[in-house]
């Protein structure tokens, strides 16, 4: 196969113009979205306070306490669960604007279907990534502290350690995309994603420092230009999605969807 290759420029500027022609229809997805994600959190903390609250009054009943608790956990779970569905709803909205589709707010709930095959393919890659980062960085700072390695030796060698992860979490960021777009279970979203990514590695990354930068660049505007910022960026990564899958079907590469976790179904 074929070196992927996609414009960083062509991405982020159609990114941005899809943002300016639909900016009132973005500023409203980011305030619902920020209300999904923030207020389960604001509940949460009112109903530990309001259990914290209970245990130190003399009055206080243990059943109280422990009901505030099973409230707060249940909110947390049920935000976590909006979650997932609204990402899969951001990536069906921008992958629909990528296709030249109208979007709409009811698409923000349009994947309910494939929230168990998101679910497992985000765990997944969280099974992996998480470990090479993590492992490796947390040994060395350990034999670090055994044998006293200076500060900055102990920066400069973890710093290279977390490369795999980093390599890995690019092989596997459209993992999701698979999932909406294509309807693959978990473990073919994984190996599609490493399809779709290889040889890419390199611009991926470049296109992630430039969302980033982007990014950081709104949040210094007083935030406000992030609700020009984020809808670019999500646009942007789909755009290069579609990018790579088009790259993919012209070399004829193609994995049927469908398939479910330990199907047995081996990929084209």
């Amino acid at each position: 196969m074929g070196e992927r290759k996609f414009s960083i420029g062509e991405a982020i500027g159609f990114g941005w113009e899809t943002m300016k022609g639909n900016m009132g229809f973005f500023i409203v997805l980011l305030l619902v979205l920020g209300a999904i994600n923030i207020g389960p959190c604001i509940i949460t903390n009112m109903f530990k306070a309001a259990a914290k609250l209970n245990e130190g009054s003399e009055t206080g009943s243990a059943g109280f306490t422990w009901g505030m608790l099973l409230l707060a956990i249940l909110v947390s779970l049920g935000g976590s669960v909006l979650h997932v569905i609204t990402s899969m709803g951001i990536i069906r909205i921008t992958l629909k604007m990528c296709d030249g589709e109208k979007a709409l707010f009811s698409d923000l709930f349009s994947c309910l279907h494939l929230f168990f095959k998101f679910l497992g393919a985000s765990l997944l890659c969280a099974l992996i990534v998480v470990p090479a980062v993590g492992v490796p960085v947390v040994i060395w700072i350990i034999a670090a502290a055994v044998t006293g390695v200076s500060v900055k030796l102990i920066s400069a060698v973890a710093s290279l350690l977390v490369i795999p992860g980093i390599y890995l979490a690019i092989r596997l960021w459209i993992v999701g995309y698979c999932v909406v777009d294509k309807g693959l279970g978990p473990v073919q979203s994984l190996i599609k994603s490493f399809a779709l990514t290889r040889g890419s590695a390199g611009a991926l990354f470049l296109f992630a420092l430039s969302l980033g930068f982007i990014n950081l660049v709104g949040a210094l505007c007083l935030l406000v230009g992030l609700f020009a910022t984020i809808p670019t960026s999500y646009v942007a990564m789909a755009f290069v999605y579609r990018k790579l899958r088009e790259a993919d079907e012209d070399s004829g590469a193609v994995i049927s969807p469908g398939h479910e976790w330990g199907s047995g179904v081996s990929p084209a």
